[in-house]
């Protein structure tokens, strides 16, 4: 029998099936561009080839510890699916390959050879600044840390509030991305100085900034760290604030017990 038509009888069911799954999986839509007629039907490739290889993993055939009671349909796999890549962020870089997207190697360079460190997630299970990155902005090399808190002394802050610029560019706050033309010299860095200016008084921005309660939570930091953009930065709120300050207050405690083991064996050093 020739070879060929050999082949065709044996697997000729099987690409019926895949026609059939991709007219029912089947992306469509009109553009005039003619190379997304290829690209849709790669994507519908793709999306029949997942829902094979969860149904062989859901029914025990690849491994009986992943044998599904109920597993999804078609249709619940989709929504599922759709949701997963919606909520997909590279510079989350979960996954082979995250670190080489164009989102993750366009952000400024970041010191310390901080672009290879991984983001630390918190009791749920969200994405904070890593213990690296703490020390990175606790100890900063060639300049003094914009943390000013945890010091024991006001000095630090002292110097950074009295370097303020009240009529600087204008350019966003930090801390609650309203326009604003007052700028930290010192950190070089927009911030408010009166976050309510019918009141004399109302420091609140420019503390927060220096506050390392606040680490991860200003606008560039959130850009760099977690790749938001700056244009969909909003200010974070109080119960976001005090799930950050629990996540930093572990990582202070951390860093004040090396210290400590470091002063009491300094051999070891």
């Amino acid at each position: 029998m020739n070879e060929g038509r050999e082949i065709y009888l044996k697997t000729y069911s099987a690409v019926d099936k895949v026609d059939q799954m991709l007219k029912e999986w089947e992306i469509f839509y009109i553009c005039w561009k003619w190379w997304h007629a290829p690209m849709r039907h790669d994507k519908a490739i793709g999306y029949c080839m997942a829902y094979q290889m969860y149904k062989e993993c859901s029914e025990g055939s690849v491994n009986r510890l992943w044998k599904l009671d109920k597993p999804m349909n078609a249709t619940e796999f989709r929504e599922r699916a759709s949701l997963q890549m919606c909520q997909y962020q590279s510079s989350h870089k979960r996954y082979p390959g995250d670190a080489e997207m164009r989102t993750t190697t366009q952000k400024p360079k970041l010191r310390r050879g901080m672009e290879k460190q991984r983001l630390e997630k918190d009791e749920n299970e969200k994405f904070r600044v890593s213990y690296a990155m703490y020390l990175d902005a606790k100890l900063p090399r060639g300049k003094e840390s914009a943390l000013c808190t945890g010091t024991g002394s006001f000095k630090v802050l002292k110097e950074h509030l009295n370097s303020w610029n009240p009529s600087s560019t204008k350019g966003r706050c930090q801390m609650c991305g309203n326009v604003t033309y007052a700028k930290c010299e010192k950190c070089n860095r927009h911030c408010c100085w009166r976050s309510d200016k019918k009141k004399a008084a109302s420091l609140s921005c420019c503390l927060d900034m220096h506050d390392e309660n606040y680490l991860g939570l200003s606008m560039d930091e959130q850009y760099s760290a977690f790749g938001v953009p700056k244009m969909k930065f909003k200010k974070p709120s109080a119960k976001e604030v005090k799930k950050n300050a629990k996540h930093v207050k572990a990582l202070r405690e951390r860093w004040e017990k090396e210290m400590r083991d470091k002063d009491n064996n300094p051999d070891n050093n």
